[in-house]
C-alpha cells in the first residue's frame, strides 16, 4: 500500500477518503481512494491489503483499470500527460 501510496502522490494525485470493507468472516480492511489533480473525476482504489492491485478509473463509466506498483506508475505518467491536454475520456 505504501509504495502505490508513494506512486500516486509523486504523480500529484491527492488522498480523498478511507472507506472500511468488512469481509464475509467478519474482518474489516480498508479501501483508499484518490482523485487526479487535472481531473477529478478520475480516481485511483488502493486496498490495503497485501498484492492487491490498484484500479484506476473515471467516475460513471464503469470501467476501472487494474495495475500492479510498476505499471501504475507507467500509465500514470501518461495519464497525466493525456488530462493536461485536454484527452481526459481515455
Amino acid at each position: 500500500m505504501e509504495k502505490v501510496r508513494s506512486i500516486l502522490e509523486a504523480n500529484g494525485w491527492a488522498f480523498s477518503h478511507t472507506t472500511p470493507i468488512r469481509r464475509h468472516d467478519g474482518s474489516v480492511y480498508n479501501h483508499h481512494t484518490f482523485i487526479c489533480p487535472h481531473d477529478d473525476q478520475w480516481r485511483a482504489g488502493v486496498d490495503e491489503t497485501p498484492g492487491t492491485p490498484t484500479h484506476v478509473g473515471r467516475l460513471g463509466n464503469g470501467r476501472m483499470t487494474t495495475f500492479f506498483a510498476n505499471a501504475l506508475a507507467k500509465y500514470l505518467k501518461r495519464k497525466n500527460r493525456e488530462l493536461l491536454r485536454g484527452c481526459g475520456n481515455a
